[in-house]
């Protein structure tokens, strides 16, 4: 049995399959109205999911339902959690951009104010004025080295655990839009950026403008395979906010790229926000992508052939799935 989580501009939708059908059965719609930006799997707790929302608001899930468990300062655009030693850290990107860490399963935030002394950070903007902090992710094999990206103002590192902090944005269009780091050799980070892909394989030293054979400069999302970490997918579109993206693929790090589309309207018209393409961790041959016209396809096949699941007639902002 399959739970997939669908974050909207107009609230959260739980899809339910069963192993022995081929469907996809809406069972709860929560938090309608609200504008939720992003969700996160607790990683110690694989039934429980987080979300962040444009108000601020922080839910967790129980069961079916979806709770307030904190309210923020600001726009919640990411969360991501992980055990450092024996406690779980879970973080939170808002907008403006800010880091905040909650120790107690999101009920009480502290910001990383450290990340406020970094060099240049007064001059951080977006397009409608205020930056945001939009991704986080952690080395998967060290917890404490952080790196968030700001949208504009490139991706910051730190390498314990917030502490201090460098600008590791040398060679990388600042505009970032998501990031995502090898499990398997974590100097290898994929930005998902305004102006193309880009690629680093020294942790952030030195970036990388790559997939010149794609047409399209505005990347959106990315995603690496996790078993396989060759593969990895992209989401790049032709304008913002993501407007006619379309699927890549690539089989060799990043290095070439290869249309994904039998079973995919090409191109989206819409697009895909930054949070709509996940691979299941569960299962690796699953790719999910959520559009901003509302409709969500998988792929069991690493993208092979997509076909689609659930139309919510919503703006998608991000997708999860749980046990």
């Amino acid at each position: 049995m399959k739970t997939l989580h669908v974050a909207t501009n107009n609230g959260l939708l739980t899809f339910l399959k069963k192993v022995e059908v081929k469907e996809w059965r809406l069972i709860h719609h929560g938090l309608q109205g609200i504008n939720v930006k992003c969700l996160h799997v607790d990683p110690t707790v694989k039934s429980k999911i987080y979300a962040g929302s444009e108000n601020g608001m922080v839910y967790e899930s129980r069961g079916e339902e979806w709770n307030e468990v904190s309210k923020l300062v600001g726009k919640v655009y990411c969360l991501t959690a992980a055990r450092v030693d024996e406690n779980l850290h879970v973080y939170a990107g808002v907008e403006p951009a800010k880091l905040l860490r909650s120790l107690d399963r999101c009920k009480t935030w502290h910001e990383i104010k450290s990340l406020q002394n970094i060099h240049g950070s007064k001059e951080w903007y977006s397009p409608w004025g205020t930056p945001d902090l939009n991704s986080v992710v952690l080395n998967p094999q060290d917890h404490r080295q952080i790196y968030v990206g700001i949208e504009v103002g490139g991706v910051m590192k730190s390498n314990d655990e917030g502490a201090n902090w460098v600008d590791v944005s040398n060679g990388l269009h600042k505009d970032i839009h998501c990031l995502a780091i090898n499990y398997n050799n974590p100097r290898i980070i994929f930005a998902a950026t305004g102006g193309g892909i880009y690629k680093t394989t020294s942790a952030g030293k030195l970036w990388f403008d790559i997939g010149h054979e794609i047409d399209l400069k505005y990347a959106v999302s990315v995603a690496i395979h996790p078993t396989r970490p060759n593969i990895t997918y992209l989401a790049i579109a032709m304008d913002p906010p993501g407007n006619q993206a379309v699927l890549h693929r690539s089989d060799d790090y990043g290095e070439t790229w290869s249309l994904m589309h039998n079973g995919l309207p090409h191109p989206m018209l819409k697009g895909i926000r930054s949070g709509g393409l996940i691979v299941n961790p569960e299962a690796p041959a699953e790719v999910y992508v959520g559009t901003s016209d509302g409709v969500v396809f998988y792929s069991l096949d690493e993208g092979m052939r997509w076909e689609s699941i659930a139309n919510t007639t919503s703006i998608i902002n991000a997708l999860a799935l749980s046990d």
